[in-house]
């Protein structure tokens, strides 16, 4: 909260809230012409609802204080106070804008035993649009003595949305003009001192209009567009009786309505207030106050020119002009004032924005400055304008933008501020802060207790261990576990996922499943796999997660990550209230369901089939807790079997040996869901055909060929081949890339075989020669990625070049010929479309790249670990150095020249080469460890990554291992420090 803000002095909600209001729906003013002036507060509402109210104490009540409401059965757009009175001058009369009318009333105001009422006389009406024969919509209107009104009165002139003005003094039409520039209408205000209007047009300018120039031009532009009109309108129309021939001679012969002059400010103009707002001026100097959507002009109102301008942190939504000298009104909500109603003193402002402030500007001074003969004087061309930011508040509980402010003079309080917003929240503010709540305390400048600071240290590190042993340490067991009480108690959250064996039957789906795949695949942005029947291929998994304990929790959230293959609708889910276990020992708890159905992108080859799903959620007291789950898909949402073909032998450019030290296994045993998929697919299909024995006979036990789903044509199609006598078994096929998928599981499941143990060995040397040629494939992706962002930057930059001189061209107020930077734009605009449809398709070759390279690398690190027999933390540390994790999206939307897969890799690589793998001393090693500190740069060839992964699996030939083993020397140093801790 701001320490500045506007303290409320009287508040009270019109119409509760049900009514709206426009901007200029309140005026404040002496509206009953009383003799001691005292100023009241008029509103009118879009529901029709005109409504007096006068406080005079901050203590009154709210009803009390609404003197008169008045349905007038039409919206009300606008009020204006002015001398309205016919041939009377001096008292003020209510003027009330609707749509299609235009009515003065005089407010009378009554006294009878103590009691005060007020009330509405008509004086008279104005039809909109009669006078012409035409439609017409009131918009806006001003007021003013226009063209020196003889009696001293004021006239009033209306806008409608067309842009045309009706003007009006008293009960009599005096004339109806249009502004022929005009598309949307404007704020509209009349300047006293040179007898025009100013107004704006929706393409950001300022123009003037001389009354005079509106008078003598005539309705040519109204006749040039009513060529169907009869005689009667036209003469109408000239406020002539003439005939049809005098009509045409005259309309040619009419002023055409010039503007007197325009400015262009570059941005929509939300109001437009006459004032004195520069000092030093002289008392016949006037300001016009332009307030625009984000900045404020100070105008000179004869030639147009910018005397000031002030940029605004914040949207305004309205401003008021009031006098800086103590008067019971100042600042009138109408944007138009007499010459002789502008104070000597001047104006200071106040402007309403959106971000709930009030901020006062102190109108602008200017400086004497001396000419020959040493007087001080004041040159007319010095700028003038705008003073500082004296004061801002805060303004609180706004209920929508504020549409009137004024300041005025209630009861014994002057200098009160009347807000009033668009939802009908009348208040009167006066600006103040608030005390502080608490006093400062100036902080203890003593020494540290050092002792203190240390034994608390201890504290807490031991809370922290006794915490993890209750709850980190039992974690996993109770995960693994069958159930139990104790472990209900130390683990509240069993999180766990049900995944099918096999895809679902998709054949029959109900129309709500097909609407949920098309927004995927909208979602996503890609296409989603189907089957050779057409349907969509899924699975839909269930995350279950259950409350163990005796207490409900609130705010549990799940979120679940999936493989980069498939695509879902949503991953992340919160539950507001997981409810407590009835009774803990019948095992009856609460289980929450979460169904997620999982779809396949055809965009991508699977990487891997494992997931992951974790919980979190708050204890009791406050403290976070986690727990996650992993799960794997099913094989089948990934490949499927096809029956066998010449070609798939005769396209096999890529072949892998697995050997085993068991006999041939039988495949249709190893992928039997594979097997049930094929036989539920091809069940329409004759099981006595041939491609179909060719899948589910004896033959599949020796050959099988895996199709990845939603890849079409048989690159991608991996061919796995049986020795009939020894345990080897072949994986071929025509895309390295397809190859991971089928060998990984192909040597899990052989492993995990229960028959007997099962060692896989890989006898051959690692294709290394083919993967380079991957990462070369990645690494020119990742180059012209970086071409197409820089000829994308170059070209958005040449654009914004000719963007700033266009614009600078248009905030001239003589702007010199645009050339041909008009065709220069249209050229680099479409340049800059090119270049970035140049790097879309960049960043999806990227993709397709990353993706390759991120399967081969895990390809290449299971035949080094099957070829070398390298242990389960060998392994590790082999995935770590050589990394298939390659972030995608990272690479082809982040900076381009940060550091990526191969930069890091080869790092990754260099530090396993001179730490574990080192030929020399463990020492020496040890001193070597320490990496280089320089960047890490984008090469221009992968030939320094080659060489240190045939360096790598020479090492690894020789008997080298990947776990680095201490020294004697380093052992005997640990061993003496750990007797010293313990003796310490």
């Amino acid at each position: 909260m701001s320490l500045f803000r506007a303290r409320e002095w009287f508040r009270t909600n019109i119409g509760e809230g049900s009514e709206e209001f426009a901007h200029g729906c309140c005026v404040v003013d002496n509206v009953d012409n009383s003799l001691d002036g005292a100023a009241k507060i008029i509103t009118g509402s879009l529901n029709g609802y005109l409504r007096l109210h006068w406080p005079r104490d901050q203590n009154e009540d709210t009803d009390a204080v609404q003197y008169m409401v008045a349905s007038l059965g039409m919206p009300i757009l606008q009020l204006e106070m002015g001398r309205f009175v016919p041939r009377n001058s001096r008292e003020l009369a209510l003027a009330v804008l609707h749509p299609r009318k235009l009515a003065v009333y005089y407010v009378q105001r009554s006294e009878s035993d103590d009691k005060i009422s007020f009330s509405l006389d008509l004086l008279y009406t104005h039809a909109l649009g009669d006078a012409i024969g035409e439609h017409f919509t009131a918009y806006n209107m001003c007021k003013g003595p226009f063209g020196g009104h003889g009696d001293g009165g004021d006239g009033i002139c209306v806008q409608s949305m067309d842009g045309k003005l009706m003007v009006f003094e008293d009960s009599i039409h005096v004339l109806s003009r249009r502004f022929t520039s005009c598309l949307l209408p404007g704020p509209i205000a009349y300047v006293p001192k040179t007898d025009s209007f100013v107004t704006a047009t929706s393409s950001g300018e300022v123009e003037c209009f001389k009354y005079k120039a509106l008078a003598e031009a005539g309705d040519s532009q109204v006749v040039a567009t009513n060529h169907n009109l009869d005689k009667q309108s036209a003469q109408a129309l000239l406020g002539e009786r003439t005939d049809v021939q005098e009509v045409e001679d005259a309309t040619p012969s009419s002023k055409v309505l010039r503007a007197e002059w325009s400015l262009r400010v570059g941005e929509t103009i939300c109001e437009i207030r006459v004032g004195r707002v520069s000092e030093g001026r002289g008392s016949t100097s006037i300001d016009l106050v332009v307030l625009g959507e984000r900045t404020l002009f100070v105008v000179n109102e004869t030639t147009g020119a910018i005397r000031s301008q002030l940029r605004l942190n914040a949207s305004p939504s309205t401003l008021c002009l009031y006098v800086r000298m103590h008067s019971l009104i100042s600042g009138p909500t109408h944007p138009s004032v007499a010459l002789a109603d502008l104070p000597q003193d001047g104006h200071n402002l106040i402007l309403a924005n959106f971000e709930e402030q009030i901020l006062v500007y102190a109108g602008g001074r200017q400086e004497p400055v001396p000419l020959e003969g040493g007087e001080a004087t004041l040159q007319a061309s010095n700028r003038v304008g705008l003073g500082a930011l004296v004061w801002s508040a805060h303004l609180e509980q706004i209920g929508g933008c504020v549409v009137t402010i004024a300041v005025a003079s209630f009861g014994d309080s002057s200098g009160l501020i009347v807000v009033l917003d668009e939802t009908g929240v009348l208040r009167l503010c006066y600006l103040g802060t608030d005390p502080p709540t608490s006093a400062v305390v100036t902080p203890s400048t003593g020494e540290l207790d050092y002792a203190a600071v240390d034994q608390e240290h201890r504290q807490i590190l031991r809370l922290i261990r006794e915490h993890g042993d209750k709850y980190g340490d039992k974690q996993s067991e109770n995960a693994a576990g069958e159930g139990g009480s104790l472990q209900h108690l130390d683990c509240p959250v069993v999180l766990k996922v049900n995944v099918p064996e096999c895809c679902d039957d998709t054949s029959a789906w109900s129309h709500e499943l097909l609407n949920e795949a098309s927004e995927v695949s909208e979602a996503a942005e890609v296409a989603l796999a189907k089957d050779v029947k057409d349907n969509y291929v899924s699975v839909q998994i269930e995350v279950c997660i259950e409350n163990m304990s005796q207490i409900d929790l609130k705010q549990v959230n799940v979120v679940i990550q999936f493989p980069k293959f498939v695509v879902v609708k949503e991953s992340s889910f919160s539950i507001a209230l997981l409810e407590r276990a009835l009774d803990i020992r019948d095992n009856d708890h609460n289980m929450f369901m979460i169904p997620v159905r999982v779809f396949v992108n055809i965009e991508v080859l699977p990487e891997s089939l494992a997931g992951v799903a974790t919980a979190t959620y708050f204890t009791p007291e406050g403290e976070p807790r986690c727990i996650n789950t992993s799960f794997e898909l099913p094989l089948s949402l990934a490949c499927c079997l096809i029956p066998p073909s010449p070609q798939h032998k005769s396209l096999s450019t890529f072949k892998l040996t697995l050997a085993t030290n068991h006999g041939p296994l039988q495949l249709k045993s190893l992928f039997k869901d594979l097997v049930d998929s094929f036989i539920v697919r091809d069940m329409e299909t004759s099981q006595d055909s041939e491609s179909h024995r060719s899948v589910t006979g004896s033959g599949g036990n020796s050959v099988m060929v895996f199709r990845y789903i939603g890849i079409k044509g048989s690159s991608n199609d991996v061919t796995i081949l049986v020795s009939k006598t020894a345990g080897r078994y072949r994986v071929q096929s025509a895309s390295l890339p397809a190859l991971w998928l089928t060998t990984h599981y192909l040597t899990k499941r052989l492993n995990g075989h229960a028959s007997s143990k099962v060692i896989v060995t890989y006898v051959d040397d690692p294709p290394l020669k083919d993967f380079i040629q991957v990462v070369d494939s990645h690494l020119q992706a990742r180059h012209t990625l970086m071409e197409a962002f820089s000829k994308l930057n170059d070209s958005a930059h040449q654009l914004r070049v000719i963007q700033k001189r266009l614009l600078a061209k248009f905030k001239d107020r003589n702007p010199s010929p645009l050339g041909q930077l008009g065709p220069l734009m249209e050229v680099a605009h479409q340049m800059v479309i090119t270049n970035a449809q140049v790097v879309e398709r960049a960043q999806f070759d990227l993709k397709q790249c990353a993706n390759s390279l991120s399967l081969v690398t895990s390809l290449i690190n299971l035949l080094i670990s099957l070829r070398f027999n390298l242990s389960e933390q060998e392994a590790k540390v082999l995935e770590a150095c050589l990394s298939p994790q390659i972030d995608v999206d990272q690479s082809a939307h982040s900076d381009p020249l940060g550091a990526g897969w191969e930069e890091i890799t080869d790092a990754g690589l260099t530090h396993l080469l001179r730490t574990a793998l080192s030929s020399k001393s463990a020492n020496s090693a040890a001193n070597s460890s320490v990496m280089d500190s320089t960047a890490l740069i984008i090469p221009r060839e992968s030939t320094k990554l080659q060489r240190h992964l045939t360096i790598l699996c020479d090492r690894l030939q020789k008997g080298g291992s990947l776990i680095s083993k201490p020294s004697a020397s380093s052992f005997s140093e640990h061993k003496s420090s750990s007797e010293h801790k313990s003796s310490s």
